[in-house]
């Protein structure tokens, strides 16, 4: 009994001791291949020297062109709208009819108020010639000083009803204006918000006008293409539905921060030249903006940036072949191609693809097609 616990009892040590072993001897080769690994790699990876090109920056967005100006013309008074004037596309000039609304009752109350005018000024001349009646009657002492003043005093009050008659006309006549709503500029009809027959008040918008010979849109650019898409620049736009060749110039004309956009991202201003008129304002389009080519650029393939907590890097291999990972500016990318602003020189060699299996200070080596 007491040699099969012995003999149990080396039996278990031997397993434990071997476990340990083997333990030990998995964990060296691991490290050493990891070692391996870290000093020697060249497998799946791509390799690109910096080249200079000349680079077109194209900005691929989703466009909104409105009118360079616009203006609605409003209803200044109550009142059932008898006509509509004008139709959508109309061209007009300043001061042309845009609509009447009906004013039957103000005519009615116009007439009234230009009688009341004419009594007015009728009573007036009453007035004043029993007034010069009376001053010639007293010069002949027929009549006291008491008539001369009364007669007097009723030519001040003709005179207070002819004015106050005057001013209602006026008034009446000012609000008639009303009734009709002109163009304030020349332009094209836009729009038609409203229908004859239906009921107006004042601030109602009837008809939009606006400028289609200029054109405006407004386009979000990202921190990569603000160095590249700037006040100022022309552009070159190719508008997806346009007539002709769908291509039309503009400018940009403003880039400012707007609020809601994401970090980095400003708002630009592009004013259009739509002389002939081949775009309709109002649409949406697909559209290519170009800005003005970027000559002789430090670049690298797009797929050589790396992203990491907002930084822009890149794996650049040394003259010992090492691989360091190095911080840079990139500025626009398109077409396989991203501008290097800063951080690498003419003739430096850059990891083009296969970076994730790299670590900063690894060797690399390009392999044969045989190894």
């Amino acid at each position: 009994m007491r040699k099969n616990t012995v003999l149990v009892a080396v039996t278990s040590c031997f397993i434990v001791l071997s476990a340990i072993a083997y333990g030990v001897y998995i964990n060296i080769s691991s490290n050493d291949h990891l070692n391996q690994m870290r000093r020697i790699t060249g497998a799946g990876l791509v390799f690109a020297p910096t080249e200079r090109h000349d680079v077109t920056p194209v900005l691929r967005s989703v466009l909104t062109l409105e009118p360079g100006w616009s203006t609605d013309v409003y209803a200044e008074t109550d009142g059932r709208i008898e006509s509509i004037m004008v139709k959508q596309g109309d061209k007009v000039a300043a001061g042309t009819l845009v609509a009447v609304i009906e004013s039957r009752e103000l005519e009615a109350q116009i007439k009234q108020a230009r009688g009341n005018v004419y009594s007015s000024r009728a009573s007036l001349e009453q007035a004043a010639s029993d007034l010069k009646r009376a001053q010639l009657l007293i010069a002949k002492d027929a009549i006291d000083e008491r008539s001369v003043d009364g007669s007097r005093f009723k030519r001040e009050i003709a005179i207070g009803q002819l004015a106050s008659a005057e001013a209602s006309l006026e008034q009446l006549m000012e609000k008639s204006k009303s009734t009709k709503s002109v163009a304030p500029h020349a332009g094209v009809v836009l729009k038609r918000y409203v229908e004859e027959g239906s009921y107006a008040r004042p601030g109602l918008a009837l008809v939009s006008l606006g400028d289609i010979t200029t054109l405006k849109a407004m386009v979000p650019i990202s921190a990569l293409y603000q160095g590249v898409l700037r006040q100022g620049v022309a552009v070159t736009i190719a508008i997806s539905g346009a007539a002709g060749e769908g291509r039309i110039n503009g400018t940009m004309t403003a880039v400012t921060a707007s609020p809601g956009l994401p970090p980095g991202t400003m708002m630009a201003e592009i004013i259009i030249d739509n002389s002939n008129q081949l775009v309709k304002p109002g649409s949406y389009s697909q559209a290519e903006i170009s800005g003005t080519p970027v000559k002789n650029a430090l670049v690298i393939p797009e797929q050589a940036v790396i992203i990491r907590d907002g930084r822009q890097l890149v794996y650049v291999v040394d003259s010992d072949k090492y691989v360091r990972l190095r911080t840079i500016k990139a500025g626009y990318s398109g077409d396989g191609w991203t501008i290097v602003l800063e951080g690498l020189q003419d003739g430096e060699t850059v990891v083009a693809h296969g970076q994730e299996q790299l670590t900063d200070g690894m060797m690399v080596k390009e392999r044969s097609n045989n190894e």
